[in-house]
């Protein structure tokens, strides 16, 4: 049997709540005697080792069961005592719960700089199911995440915003590897406020663990129609404070899309020097299309940011392909009105 480094992999495609055949398949090509035992033992301590942050019962389940297939498949058979338990415990969260249960929260978690053991692990909590978007994780954020860790000089030490900032994951990761002046996170209902609320705090020791002295990212309610109609941003102070606007995968919904054309424009104007950066993920084009007819109606100039530089940190479901997420950088002339 092969090495517990064998299992990097796996664990992290695991905590990722990735496709069950990548996750899978993760383990039995670096495992060479995958079906025995002694494998069957290696894969409940990794998955039980994963604890307090891991995907919801229900994946675990499947992930189980498949290996099992797998197993019984080659003409071996389940004996592990610790696999057996995890079976077994794992069918007991399962027990009674629906399909889709739209208060089913879970976790995310993915192992990134410095730190050890918990210190070492950023976690969100997720509602996959759940009719609010903002308790879910969408390709974007993620992309929009590596670019900016990759090209950190872009946040350092700089006051950030971000728009539609649902779980949190862009702005805590990029706290923590970055090192923002400053970071606001911001969204519209109650449950992705607490969410994100709770996501900020589960991540303070992360944070700390990377970047010393670092503070929290700060999380805040703002509402798009009510700032889109107004003349100036001065009275919301994280954001006429701020230097950067970000956003990512906030570009769906056409009626909210002249608002937030709106806010980009009063943000770019309240201050020399200020800029944004949005990740988009193209999903439907005349949606997209009416984004851009907002943004020349206002006078906001747009440029796609080509050639763009990340290093691929996030090995989880991605359901559209990295190249399929755009990068745009906003700009707007003083003359503009």
């Amino acid at each position: 049997m092969g090495s517990l480094d064998d299992t990097v992999t796996f664990e992290a495609r695991y905590r990722a709540a990735v496709a069950i055949p990548q996750t899978l398949s993760s383990f039995m090509q670096k495992i060479g005697d995958w079906a025995s035992v002694a494998s069957q033992e290696k894969m409940a301590a990794v998955i039980n080792g994963s604890q307090p942050y891991v995907p919801s019962p229900r994946y675990t389940l499947s992930l189980l069961r498949t290996y099992i297939r797998e197993v019984e498949r080659e003409g071996g058979s389940i004996e592990g005592d610790e696999f057996n338990a995890l079976l077994f415990d794992t069918l007991q969260l399962v027990k009674g719960t629906t399909e889709a249960d739209p208060m089913l929260l879970q976790y995310l978690s993915f192992r990134l700089g410095v730190g050890v053991g918990v210190e070492g692990i950023l976690a969100v909590r997720v509602g996959p199911f759940h009719n609010d978007v903002g308790l879910r994780m969408w390709e974007a954020g993620y992309l929009l995440a590596e670019f900016l860790i990759k090209n950190s000089s872009i946040v350092a030490d700089k006051r950030v915003v971000e728009l539609g900032a649902g779980v949190g994951l862009t702005g805590i990761a990029v706290q923590g590897l970055c090192g923002c002046k400053s970071i606001t996170l911001t969204d519209y209902t109650d449950v992705t406020i607490a969410n994100m609320n709770h996501n900020v705090a589960l991540n303070a020791p992360w944070i700390q663990a990377n970047c010393p002295g670092a503070p929290l990212p700060e999380v805040a309610h703002l509402d798009w129609e009510e700032l889109g109609g107004l003349k100036s941003i001065t009275g919301c102070t994280s954001l006429s404070s701020a230097e950067l606007l970000l956003a990512a995968d906030v570009i769906y919904d056409v009626v909210v899309i002249p608002h937030l054309v709106k806010i980009v424009k009063l943000f770019l104007l309240s201050a020399a020097g200020k800029f944004a950066i949005f990740a988009t993920t193209y999903r439907n084009e005349k949606t997209f299309a009416l984004f851009i007819t907002c943004l020349e109606k206002e006078g906001v100039h747009y440029e796609e940011m080509n050639d763009y530089q990340y290093d691929e940190l996030f090995d989880t479901f991605w359901t559209q392909k990295r190249d399929e997420v755009r990068l745009h950088s906003f700009s707007i002339s003083k003359t503009a009105t």
